[in-house]
């Protein structure tokens, strides 16, 4: 852990815990939203290359029913 972390979280620890609680859960609500927008990067990336090809929306419904 870098010097930078172990001094946020030593900061974090002093708070009272339904602070603490608060931000730990934004933390993992900003990484999920990083990790989805890195996918959708890819994603994108693998139609623009060609490796991959988009679904048709309709065929898509269709399969599932809707």
């Amino acid at each position: 852990m870098s010097t930078i972390a172990k001094d946020k979280l030593a900061d974090l620890v002093t708070l009272p815990f339904p602070v603490m609680r608060e931000i730990s859960i934004g933390l993992l609500d900003a990484i999920e939203e990083y990790e989805d927008a890195k996918l959708v990067l890819e994603a994108r990336a693998d139609l623009a290359s060609g490796e991959e090809e988009a679904l048709d929306w309709e065929e898509v419904k269709k399969e599932m029913g809707m």
